[in-house]
């Protein structure tokens, strides 16, 4: 890769460690991520790692993000908090930036990452209920089924990183298997030979996980409720019921994998 993705203004051999040829590839098609990418390498290049900031000191930074993006969200304070989410997903590109820049990826900063994650996911949506809820704009069944909707959804995405390549192939009509394996996180090579895979992947995931229009969706429709259109509950059910789906869906996709697991074992 001889050429910048466009708006990434540092030097051409910085920006092939800051934003490697892998990452580009990977999350090219995640809108917020791709959106923020051109910003967030100016400031850990030409800001954070002059003053040498690590990248553990970010991912901590996220973490008192979250809590007063939660708190916000529960206090009605929609606007903020879905700005701050936004504001989360730029943190969550520095901090890997820096580590590759500075060379000092570490256990402990992985881990930091992964629990960023679990209480964006577990706790954004949920906390946006509670602050429904005491506005009365939803109802109590609503926030008990966003809670267990994102509660189980973070539990199950797990099994949405490494497809079960070995049970599945020859068990499953190949080309099915194919889409089905383009719909993992580790699927990349596989997503390179499927257009239609990679297409279903990148709609979904773009929607549903991080980084991609999820927050944007929830900035926008925060900003319409300051202007008394109110849209947040319905933003609110459709994203619960649709994790809800999608845990349900991962479910039963547990259930195949053993039930295949046993048959090739017998």
């Amino acid at each position: 890769m001889s050429i910048k993705p466009w708006g990434i203004f540092v030097p051409l051999k910085i920006q092939k460690i800051i934003y490697p040829k892998e990452k580009i590839e990977y999350e090219g098609p995640y809108i917020l991520a791709t959106l923020l990418r051109r910003v967030s390498v100016i400031l850990t290049y030409y800001i954070l790692n002059p003053v040498k900031i690590s990248a553990n000191t970010i991912s901590l930074s996220g973490f008192f993000v979250s809590f007063f993006c939660l708190v916000s969200l529960i206090n009605s304070n929609y606007f903020f908090g879905s700005f701050l989410s936004c504001f989360w997903v730029l943190l969550d590109n520095i901090d890997g930036e820096l580590a590759r820049l500075q060379k000092n990826s570490s256990n402990f900063g992985a881990v930091l990452e992964k629990l960023n994650s679990d209480i964006f996911y577990i706790f954004l949506f949920p906390a946006l209920s509670i602050g429904l809820y005491k506005d009365n704009l939803v109802s109590l069944d609503i926030v008990i089924i966003t809670f267990f909707a994102l509660g189980s959804y973070n539990i199950f995405r797990v099994f949405l990183s490494n497809y079960p390549n070995q049970l599945i192939k020859g068990k499953i009509n190949h080309s099915i298997s194919n889409l089905i394996e383009c719909q993992f996180k580790n699927s990349l090579k596989q997503r390179k030979k499927s257009k239609l895979g990679s297409f279903i992947f990148y709609s979904w995931r773009n929607i549903y996980a991080q980084c991609g229009l999820n927050e944007l969706c929830f900035l926008l429709a925060s900003i319409l409720f300051v202007y008394n259109f109110n849209i947040l509950p319905s933003f609110l059910i459709f994203f619960s019921f649709s994790y809800l789906f999608i845990s349900s869906f991962l479910f039963l996709g547990l259930i195949v994998v053993s039930i295949l697991s046993k048959k090739k074992n017998n």
